[in-house]
């Protein structure tokens, strides 16, 4: 849907008017954030497979261990406890996993 009014902006730039090359300066900076948390997490993964999926793809070089140290702080950062790494979707609360989708 094409936006009729209003702006778009992050960091001061108008998203509605970049052009495709600019957008991959900041498509790895951002993402988007559902309304749904429950809807947008896969239930069969754990929370640290989700954290860690885009770990993965943007830095494939990094150890198994680099990746869940990260993602053991990211849960921290967004007021997780790190010892949940291993629980699934369904066993948090729609605030927890919006926190998820975030981390």
């Amino acid at each position: 849907m094409k936006a009729t009014d209003g702006k778009v902006a992050w960091l001061g730039k108008d998203l509605l008017g970049m052009k495709a090359d600019e957008w991959r300066e900041v498509r790895s900076d951002i993402q988007m954030i559902f309304q749904d948390p429950l809807a947008s997490l896969n239930p069969r993964m754990t929370i640290g497979e989700i954290i860690a999926e885009p770990l993965r793809t943007y830095h494939p070089k990094l150890s198994r261990q680099d990746v869940r140290d990260r993602v053991k702080a990211m849960m921290l950062k967004v007021g997780l406890l790190p010892n949940l790494i291993n629980r699934y979707p369904h066993e948090f609360s729609g605030g927890q996993c919006q926190r998820i989708g975030i981390a």
